[in-house]
């Protein structure tokens, strides 16, 4: 996963209504088939944003900021998005 954070450019946390909370990643290359496809990524399959992936987070128990700040420590060369 550590390797995987390297082609990461830069994320944003993307509140929805009633609570719905993604986390967009823009990659600095098309991810890989296992995370494109996967049920975590939620508009995958869309034709915007071929680099970017949207993941959901609502339902992981876990405040968005706390995901943001953990990224700023463990991947300080992502930029982060407001």
């Amino acid at each position: 996963m550590l390797a995987f954070a390297s082609k990461v450019r830069s994320v944003r946390l993307a509140a929805g209504g009633k609570g719905a909370a993604m986390f967009n990643f823009e990659l600095t290359e098309e991810p890989p088939d296992a995370i494109r496809y996967s049920s975590a990524n939620a508009f995958g399959l869309m034709p915007f944003g071929r680099t970017t992936v949207h993941m959901e987070i609502s339902s992981l128990g876990v405040r968005g900021e706390d995901l943001v700040d953990a990224v700023k420590k463990f991947a300080p060369h992502v930029v982060v998005r407001r």
